[in-house]
């Protein structure tokens, strides 16, 4: 099942166009901008009660669906409170991923200076957390910990992991030797105890060109698959044509990367000398 919000927007659309209309027309006729009506069927702003009815009276939708459409952005609601609590000690763009997770079916992650969020073992968290100033580390570190999570929650889907060779040396050589053994133990764990999680090292002699940092993500049929790039501020989606982009991207790393068992070899090779 996709998030609240993604399913309210879906919802939206469908109706929208069954009644032949543009983003357009309907932000006439709602008194809201094209722009808007993008965001609300993306599934990436919520609405108000009031803001609801406005939209269902103008698509001059059935009962019983006015009524789904309620009770579901009633429950959105509720976790719009909860997250507005997280935000003080989480990035915006953070808030909706554990969901969009938790529904994928498969997730490819490549991160070329840095270990992924979804792969941190608890002493690389910590690390990371006090680095950026946090005065309280137990939530944040809380809200990584539920995130991991969906290797368990969500055992349909696929979790892919491209890493660069560079974000392991830079691991081994910029933290303390306990905890960047640490890490990489974990890593091992994962890759040891989950057939869904697969992770690949880009090597250094790779000639590559790609963005530092990105994840796709691919839903059942009737959600659509997006890509996000990571920041502390922001999230922006890409969806369809930019998509593709990404897509071959992802293709021309996976091509350059070592296979699975190099891999595990080069992680254990990198975490010997630091438990000696």
């Amino acid at each position: 099942m996709a998030t609240q919000r993604v399913r309210i927007g879906e919802l939206l659309r469908d109706w929208r166009e069954r009644r032949r209309l543009t983003q357009e027309q309907l932000g006439e006729l709602v008194s809201c901008s094209q722009s808007k009506i993008a965001k609300i069927e993306g599934g990436d702003c919520g609405l108000k009660y009031v803001d609801l009815d406005t939209i269902v009276g103008a698509l001059e939708l059935p009962a019983e669906v006015a009524a789904e459409l309620r009770e579901m952005n009633g429950v959105n609601s509720s976790l719009r409170l909860r997250d507005e609590h997280r935000a003080t000690t989480s990035p915006t763009w953070f808030r909706d991923m554990p969901a969009f997770e938790r529904d994928a079916t498969r997730i490819r992650s490549w991160t070329g200076e840095r270990i992924s969020g979804l792969l941190h073992a608890e002493g690389y968290m910590l690390a990371q957390y006090t680095a950026y100033g946090y005065d309280n580390v137990d939530e944040p570190m809380q809200d990584r910990w539920e995130r991991q999570k969906v290797f368990d929650l969500n055992p349909r889907c696929r979790f892919e992991f491209l890493l660069s060779e560079s974000a392991i040396d830079r691991l081994v050589h910029s933290l303390c030797p306990h905890i960047a053994a640490d890490q990489l133990t974990h890593m091992l764990w994962l890759i040891d105890n989950y057939d869904t999680v697969t992770i690949r090292l880009v090597p250094y002699l790779a000639i590559v060109y790609v963005d530092p940092d990105y994840t796709i993500l691919e839903f059942e049929p009737g959600t659509r698959d997006f890509v996000y790039t990571e920041n502390l501020h922001n999230s922006p989606r890409a969806y369809a044509e930019d998509l593709l982009c990404y897509e071959r991207s992802w293709d021309a790393l996976a091509e350059a990367a070592m296979d699975p068992a190099r891999t595990r070899e080069v992680l254990a090779d990198r975490r010997s000398p630091l438990t000696d």
